[in-house]
């Protein structure tokens, strides 16, 4: 069943975010204000602020989730080096892609969902808002140095932590209490080789409150945790406030 403007209203209203709708053009768009003091993301403007349109197109059998003139290049004497790099980023990071405008220098972060005959979950709808969102805060410093500097600093990306998977944590975690015997008495309480709050200690320092370590992910790339998170409504994405 083809999704609609009333379908993703919906989802939207799960978190309470407010939006402005253009309903005969099958057009919502979203402000989300992001933590000034965790991202170097600033919009036009100098805030650290996130404008996000969602078009349902092809009656309601194709969703696009973007963030027009996210950046812009018509005024970089680097553009070169930032149309070298995006590529690089998209290949780090799974749905999202980037389109670069040569006329007005816009670079815009994307994600297209073709749905075709089937429904739009929520968390499907999420995921796609999430991945533009993080990607924007994750990417922005790589593509901040290649506008002012033509510098390609890929290794920024390297310093932050990254997901893992949870086998791989499981096995830290194994580890750490002394094995898979002492880990299966941990597990059904029959201790005590490792005592409950030991045992607490290591656990959440391995897996962590948001489920980020400093390994590097299983496949290699970036981005939304496994399983798809959703948008916070005053955490780590910010509030999302009526746009304009």
């Amino acid at each position: 069943m083809p999704t609609s403007i009333d379908e993703v209203k919906g989802f939207l209203d799960e978190y309470e975010l407010r939006s402005m709708v253009d309903e005969s053009a099958g057009v919502i768009l979203i402000g989300f204000g992001c933590d000034p003091d965790e991202t170097t993301y600033r919009d036009s403007d100098g805030d650290a602020h996130v404008k996000v349109v969602i078009e349902v197109m092809e009656e309601g059998s194709f969703l696009r989730v973007a963030a027009p003139f996210a950046w812009k290049l018509d005024a970089c004497i680097h553009r070169s080096a930032v149309l070298g790099v995006l590529p690089a980023l998209q290949g780090r990071y799974k749905m999202l892609r980037f389109d670069h405008d040569p006329q007005d220098g816009e670079v815009q972060p994307n994600v297209e969902l073709a749905l075709e005959d089937a429904s739009l979950t929520s968390d499907q709808f999420h995921r796609a808002v999430q991945a533009v969102l993080r990607g924007i805060q994750r990417f922005d410093p790589v593509i901040r140095r290649a506008m002012q500097t033509g510098e390609v600093a890929l290794e920024i990306l390297d310093d932050r932590p990254r997901h893992t998977s949870s086998a791989r944590r499981l096995a830290a975690f194994e580890e750490e209490v002394g094995g898979s015997e002492e880990l299966a008495r941990v597990i059904s309480g029959e201790g005590p080789a490792v005592d409950d709050d030991e045992a607490k200690a290591i656990f959440e320092r391995i897996f962590g409150i948001d489920g980020e370590t400093t390994e590097p992910h299983g496949d290699g790339r970036d981005g939304e945790a496994e399983g798809g998170d959703r948008p916070d409504t005053d955490e780590e994405d910010g509030e999302a406030r009526k746009a304009g």
